[in-house]
């Protein structure tokens, strides 16, 4: 099934309150449009709720990164002292990211928001980052200009596009990682040149091979016939 969002929907006058997470939601004081729903993602094979556009773009960039393993909606607070009073910081997504020389996880908290939001509040992400780093975690947060940067976020897209079961063949999904195990490296002009595959179809295979992860190249590079593919299982 190819990665969708189920019944994406655009609330107006939608506050973010969430009274149980409150210190991540409580002290937001813009009503804006959200556009929010579910991130059906096929390499995690998971269901993931998303808030807001960013939020959306958080996902889809984290679905194409290869070392991506998991990521989970639900996450356990970070204590933080605000000064006065001890209050619970919940990260908005926890994220598993393998490390392939210590063959291992390393689980990071993320948290999306606005620019300005990060802008207005940075002394108090400041005491939380702290915090989180005294309880052996880190936490990252993306705004809309590290999300929206090119050309990774048009790689994302073109990789989405062919995400999915049912769009290519396993004879063509077999035949490029036939190619990918005996060259190390390859590009789809190297598939359409042993004739095996017109450019459409290698270009649909090989990118749905790097949907569910069997193939990587650099996402700060915009794709096309030339750009370097190799097998994440080398």
């Amino acid at each position: 099934m190819p990665t969708a969002i189920y019944t994406p929907r655009v609330v107006r006058a939608n506050r973010r309150v969430d009274p149980e997470r409150n210190e991540r939601f409580g002290e937001e004081r813009d009503i804006r449009v959200a556009h929010h729903g579910w991130f059906a993602s096929w390499k995690l094979r998971s269901n993931i709720p998303y808030r807001g556009l960013d939020a959306f773009h958080f996902l889809c960039l984290a679905e194409v990164h290869p070392s991506v393993t998991s990521i989970s909606s639900v996450t356990d607070p970070i204590p933080w002292f605000d000064g006065r009073d001890w209050q619970d910081y919940y990260p908005r997504y926890s994220v598993a990211i393998h490390q392939h020389r210590l063959e291992a996880d390393r689980h990071v908290d993320v948290e999306v928001m606005s620019s300005l939001q990060f802008r207005s509040e940075r002394r108090r992400f400041a005491r939380i980052r702290r915090a989180a780093r005294e309880e052996n975690r880190h936490l990252l947060v993306f705004t809309e200009r590290q999300l929206n940067i090119e050309p990774r976020r048009t790689n994302a897209k073109f990789i989405l596009s062919q995400a999915g079961e049912g769009l290519v063949t396993e004879e063509e999904r077999s035949l490029i990682m036939q190619i990918a195990s005996g060259t190390g490296q390859f590009c789809l002009n190297d598939v359409v040149a042993t004739q095996v595959l017109s450019y459409p179809r290698a270009y649909a295979a090989a990118l749905n091979l790097v949907a569910c992860g069997d193939l990587q190249f650099s996402l700060g590079r915009r794709f096309d016939g030339s750009t370097l593919m190799w097998g994440t299982r080398r």
